[in-house]
């Protein structure tokens, strides 16, 4: 039985009942937690590719160690990519003594199994509280690491949900009246992803 009714039911309920002082749905603002505080956060996100629809459920807990420095657990599953890389994924031609590899194009609208991503981790420390024209700014260093280790066979820079690795930068968060925004700017560094399969020889 897929799990996304159950999901689905569990995020509207939670999201029915919390409150909080920015609403970004997936980037992380630069306020803090409150010393001391936990929170918990869920978040659901759906979209169509061709006739199959991609869904990804995270429950992410944080914690405040003091009114500038918190920390963030995510864990997410996801239906976005398979236990393994797909077999053909990789094809080859020879021209005289030498083989040439190359990779077939990615393959789209395909059922995956709903699969359990792996941990993220990120930790935030405010270095700028203050007021750009009367309104509330705020500057924040984050670091982050995952051990996410899916099959992705379509590159992308997400260590919560689609590669391994770690990361750093700034996020910032300008708040007017009822109105949020906020920019984040970083840098990744993904993992190496392997996995043993048959070569088209059938060797390791």
């Amino acid at each position: 039985m897929s799990p996304t009714p159950f999901l689905i039911l569990v995020i509207a309920l939670i999201s029915t009942n919390s409150l909080s002082q920015h609403l970004f749905i997936v980037n992380e603002h630069a306020s803090q937690i409150e010393k001391s505080a936990f929170t918990v956060r869920a978040l659901g996100q759906n979209y169509r590719e061709q006739n199959a629809t991609r869904a990804l459920y995270a429950l992410r807990l944080g914690y405040g160690f003091t009114s500038r420095w918190s920390i963030l657990v995510s864990g997410s599953l996801s239906n976005h990519h398979d236990r393994r890389l797909p077999p053909d994924l990789i094809g080859h031609t020879h021209v005289g003594n030498q083989t040439h590899y190359y990779t077939q194009p990615i393959r789209r609208g395909v059922d995956y199994p709903h699969l359990f991503n792996g941990v993220y981790v990120m930790s935030r420390y405010m270095i700028v509280e203050d007021a750009v024209g009367g309104k509330p700014f705020k500057l924040g260093l984050y670091g982050e690491w995952s051990a996410v280790e899916t099959a992705h066979d379509d590159a992308e820079p997400d260590l919560m949900n689609d590669t391994g690795g770690y990361g750093f930068g700034l996020v910032s968060t300008f708040q007017k009246s009822r109105f949020a925004a906020g920019v984040t700017s970083g840098y990744i560094v993904p993992n190496s992803y392997f996995e043993m399969q048959p070569d088209h020889s059938g060797g390791p």
